[in-house]
């Protein structure tokens, strides 16, 4: 679905965070699909939020996983976001 978008393309969605990457990164789940988030600064989040994404979209992004698969995800630049469910 957003590998169809230009690149610069503004989005805002909801999703649930699935894994915080290092200090400015985070993999988020959007109906099922997986998109990497980066962030200017370091965001207040933590796996299981549900937050809302205000951002642009990068184009993609490949790495290998420890397993040794190639994963292609779509990248978004996070411009601002907000929790709208904290995880409990």
């Amino acid at each position: 679905m957003l590998r169809q978008l230009e690149s610069g393309a503004l989005l805002l969605f909801v999703g649930k965070i699935i894994q915080k990457v290092g200090d400015h990164g985070a993999r988020i789940s959007i109906g099922g699909d997986i998109v990497y988030l980066t962030f200017d600064a370091k965001p207040q989040i933590i796996e299981d939020d549900v937050v809302r994404i205000f951002g642009r979209y990068n184009g993609t992004t490949k790495y290998e996983t420890v397993l040794g698969a190639e994963v292609e995800l779509p990248v978004i630049t996070v411009d601002y976001y907000t929790v709208t469910e904290p995880k409990n």
